[in-house]
Formats: structure tokens, C-alpha cells, sequence
């Protein structure tokens, strides 16, 4: 399992990930905050946080999966599982 893969570590690499690629502020990105509809994130930029997913985390990772996750927690569950 990657090191940065327990639970608090994680949320907070992925929250800082998500808010460096979108130019949103981290204490936005709550679990239930929604991709598209709170903060603006279109396919582009999903494909751009599947890309830095990838190079963060050392998975890989589908766009054609991402794109249908709407929420932080959903992102953070997507990872989660690829690392295990």
C-alpha cells in the first residue's frame, strides 16, 4: 500500500491535488461537494485530475472512470480503492 494511503493523508493529498487543479480553496472541497455543480469542474479538468491522480499516487487511472464521479468522496473512495 502506497504511504500515504491511510485515510487522514490521503484526504488531505487528494483535497490539495483537486484544489491546486481546479484554483479553488481546500476548505471548499468538503466530501459532499459536488465536481460540477460547486466547483465548475468539466471534463477537461477531470482528465487533468485523473493525470495528477496518476502522478501523485503512482496508479492509474481511467478518465473514462472519473468522469462519472460527482463528489469529493466519491474521488477520495476511487483512489482509495486503487492504492489496496
Amino acid at each position: 500500500m502506497h504511504p500515504d494511503a491511510s485515510p487522514d493523508a490521503l484526504a488531505t493529498r487528494i483535497r490539495d491535488i483537486v484544489a491546486e487543479r481546479l484554483g479553488v480553496e481546500p476548505a471548499a472541497l468538503t466530501p459532499d461537494a459536488d465536481l460540477a455543480d460547486d466547483l465548475a469542474a468539466d471534463e477537461f479538468d477531470r482528465a487533468e485530475l485523473a493525470d495528477a491522480f496518476e502522478a501523485a499516487f503512482a496508479i492509474e487511472v481511467r478518465d473514462a472512470e472519473v468522469a462519472p464521479l460527482r463528489t469529493m468522496a466519491e474521488l477520495a473512495r476511487y483512489v482509495a480503492e486503487r492504492l489496496s
